[in-house]
Parts: structure tokens; C-alpha cells; sequence
């Protein structure tokens, strides 16, 4: 009998013990499930950093880079040499033809005439610009006055509130 109660309790203890085993199994499951969402979640995470990261990486090299050509921007070096290659090719030899064709012989006279005509022209698109400047600072000005107008007007606000606590 006394072996029956040892085997019996024996079987009591290992079924104890097995069942103490199978809730253990199944909480490490839980955490391993948990812990597979988290990472998944840390992973999406991290590669929304890296884009967000990468982006602003791009922005840094090329905004104000002059190594780095915006191809969106008209006045790019490239595309300014193909105008001022049209500009030679087109109507540089049209003038020069049709000064030509009013009986106009010597080549160095309609070169000086049409030199004085582009650098007429240059003065013109330098007035142009300065103005286009001008404007540009005054805007900014404005715009700066502005800005520390409310900087200053929250300061006070913020600092009124303060004073009144």
C-alpha cells in the first residue's frame, strides 16, 4: 500500500509539475508572440526613420549644392548654355544675315552694331533685376518684421499670463 500512495502521489506531483510545465510553455508562447509583434512594429518604425532620415539626407545634398543639378530649375547651368547656343546659332545668324542683305559689307561693322545691341540689352536686364531684388528684400523685410511682430506679441501675451499666476 505504501508503494501505491508513493506511486499515486508520485503521479499527483508529475501531473502537478507537468501541468506548473504546460503553463509556463504557454506564457514563453505569449511572450514570444508578443515579442515578435514588438519587433515587427520596432522594424516599421526604424524604416520609416530611414526614409524620413535618407530624405533629409537628399535635401542637405542637394539644396544650395552647385555640384548637384536640380533638374526642375530652368536656369540650370546645362540648359542656359543650350539657350545661349540657340540664342547664337538662331539669332545671332539671322541679324547677321539680314544686316548683310541691306548692303551692310563689312563684317566687323554689323558684329560692333549687334555687340552694342546686346550690351544694350544686358543693361536693360540688369535694371530689370536690380528692381526684382529690391522687391525681393523688401518683401523679406516685411516678412521678418512680421514674423518678430508675433514672436514678440505671443512673449508679451505669454508673459502677461505669467504675471497674472
Amino acid at each position: 500500500d505504501t508503494e501505491d500512495i508513493q506511486t499515486a502521489e508520485s503521479n499527483e506531483n508529475h501531473a502537478a509539475s507537468s501541468s506548473k510545465d504546460m503553463n509556463r510553455f504557454h506564457e514563453y508562447e505569449r511572450n514570444v508572440k508578443r515579442l515578435v509583434v514588438r519587433v515587427s512594429q520596432l522594424k516599421a518604425e526604424r524604416d520609416g526613420l530611414l526614409n524620413r532620415l535618407s530624405e533629409i539626407g537628399t535635401i542637405q545634398l542637394t539644396e544650395h549644392n552647385p555640384n548637384v543639378t536640380d533638374l526642375s530649375d530652368p536656369n540650370r547651368p546645362e540648359k542656359v548654355v543650350v539657350e545661349l547656343s540657340e540664342i547664337y546659332d538662331n539669332e545671332w545668324t539671322d541679324a547677321y544675315e539680314n544686316l548683310r542683305k541691306k548692303g551692310m559689307e563689312n563684317s566687323k561693322l554689323y558684329e560692333k552694331g549687334l555687340l552694342h545691341i546686346l550690351q544694350d540689352q544686358d543693361q536693360i536686364d540688369l535694371k530689370g533685376i536690380e528692381n526684382r531684388i529690391r522687391e525681393y528684400r523688401r518683401k523679406k523685410m516685411t516678412s521678418n518684421v512680421k514674423s518678430l511682430e508675433e514672436v514678440n506679441h505671443a512673449f508679451s501675451f505669454d508673459h502677461e499670463h505669467t504675471k497674472q499666476d
